[in-house]
């Protein structure tokens, strides 16, 4: 065992060996030193300080066995904290077995014996003992090695500082060392410490098909040889961003989204509204060319109406708490996604005390630019509903000439528009392209929290990216079949 009674600096240095770290440490040699009499004051010192109550009614040592009791916060609740209770519990609960195995031989100064009494709660024979004091050092020693294993940076935590041998002295004493070390690693790691988000929401191939989900919406205005292809390319276009925007809607809906964690608004909030702005653009450039049918105006409806409704559930989950500033609500977004069943389903990290910056411009960026991008794609949508319903009889006499709503030929667009119709498109199309701007801007918000694995090109990446490909490769084919004048001609006439 080593020579230390207990430590309060635990993870602030490399080494607890340094001389810099010298006084934050009391050593089993020198009980007398200021470390000690610091650390083991009557009121206030380093086990008092974990309870907010007496310490018959805080029971420390029952509550140091268990990770649920051990790792929650207030700030992990939703509840308005900022995790010091936590931070003074781990450290108490860190050295609780050193200072029970010591007090139980006898080897404690009479002060520091007298201080540690009011909270240790042993067991009536060693047995018992011996089975509290493993349990101590399981939650206080399996909870940082299972953080270190799940983050993204784990290449430490198998054989080096942040292995569970390296945390142990034996099976039922920690090694302060050892924790020192995994903590100073782990809490100075930045984003390194943690998960990569779920890859089914935001991994490379799924974050590319947003993208391009968001981006492939060609434009172009006129009639001519071309105007088959381009205008069969948007349809298609349309409707693959209806499947696969309704079909990621509902997987929301249906995983329990109501019970929402900084989590799931972060990540979700932009694919919220990468489900509307695409939609309905491509659904304008449909309904100017009069390429649309009723069959894709219901599809475009529902697709709209599920889309709004959780980005406004998720919505509402942006603005600060009384109390709370960007800085915290990031911080709760960080333990949100660390946190693991070892430790109870709470976080590792809530025990470092660093800050992070990045969810502070993510935040701004979903609570400035998403109502603009929803609001402006609300305007025109109605617009197009009741352009629709005005002109039924047209549309329906049009289709129906042609057999098939599926069906597009160039004359589809009927006469040419007039002049303030044209410039209504341009300018419609101008602030859409905008919006696609705004809408990339928002959905780079896992960019920005580091949260996408760049080199996760799994199976499911590479499905979620080649769902663009059939609407692409028809267009080429068309392109290419147009461009062949012998194969454009009917079989009896080809030489």
């Amino acid at each position: 065992m080593d020579d230390f009674v207990a430590c309060d600096g635990l993870g602030k240095f490399l080494s607890l060996r340094h001389p810099v770290a010298k006084d934050v440490c009391c050593y089993l040699g020198d009980q007398n030193s200021t470390a000690c009499r610091r650390i083991f004051a009557p009121t206030n010192g380093l086990l008092d300080s974990a309870c907010i109550t007496s310490p018959e009614r805080c029971g420390l040592f029952n509550r140091c066995r268990s990770p649920e009791s051990l790792y929650t916060s207030a700030e992990q609740n939703n509840e308005k904290g900022n995790g010091s209770l936590l931070l003074a519990r781990y450290k108490a609960c860190a050295n609780l077995p050193a200072i029970a195995t010591l007090s139980s031989q006898g080897l404690l100064a009479p002060y520091i014996d007298q201080v540690a009494q009011k909270h240790l709660r042993l067991g009536p024979d060693e047995s018992e003992f011996q089975n509290s004091l493993q349990q101590i050092t399981s939650s206080v020693t399996d909870c940082l090695s299972s953080t270190c294993r799940h983050a993204r940076d784990n290449s430490y935590c198998y054989y080096n500082v942040c292995s569970p041998v390296k945390l142990i002295s034996n099976g039922t004493l920690p090694n302060i060392q050892g924790r020192n070390g995994c903590l100073n690693k782990i809490c100075n790691a930045g984003t390194g410490a943690l998960p990569w988000a779920d890859a089914d929401i935001v991994g490379v191939g799924v974050f590319s098909s947003y993208v391009m989900q968001c981006a492939l919406i060609p434009s172009n205005e006129g009639v001519g040889s071309h105007f088959a292809s381009w205008i069969g390319l948007v349809l298609e276009c349309h409707k693959a961003q209806c499947y696969f925007g309704g079909t990621l809607m509902i997987a929301v809906i249906v995983s329990n989204m109501f019970d929402v964690d900084l989590v799931i608004t972060f990540l979700i909030t932009p694919l919220a509204t990468n489900s509307i702005l695409p939609l309905i653009f491509s659904y304008f450039l449909l309904v100017y060319f009069r390429a649309s049918s009723a069959a894709i105006t219901l599809l475009t409806a529902v697709v709209y109406l599920l889309s709004s409704v959780v980005y406004w559930i998720l919505y509402n989950h942006l603005p600060l708490p009384p109390g709370m500033t960007r800085g915290d609500m990031y911080k709760r977004y960080r333990l949100n996604i660390s946190s693991i069943s070892a430790c109870g389903q709470y976080s590792g990290l809530a025990v470092c005390s660093d800050e992070f910056s990045q969810g502070i411009a993510a935040r701004t960026s979903l609570r400035v630019l998403t109502p603009l991008i929803w609001t402006w794609s609300t305007l025109v949508f109605l617009g197009l509903l009741v352009h629709q319903a005005y002109h039924a009889r047209t549309i329906i006499r049009i289709h129906r000439s042609k057999g098939s709503s599926d069906s597009i030929h160039p004359n589809a667009a009927g006469r040419l528009p007039l002049p303030w119709q044209r410039a209504a498109f341009w300018f419609t199309t101008l602030v859409f392209l905008a919006g696609v701007g705004m809408q990339i801007s928002v959905l780079s918000t896992a960019i920005r929290l580091d949260m996408v694995d760049a080199n996760g090109w799994s199976f499911g990446q590479v499905i979620a990216v080649t769902v663009w490909i059939p609407p692409l490769l028809e267009y080429v084919c068309g392109e290419i079949y147009a461009a062949m004048p012998s194969y454009a001609l009917p079989a009896k006439e080809r030489g």
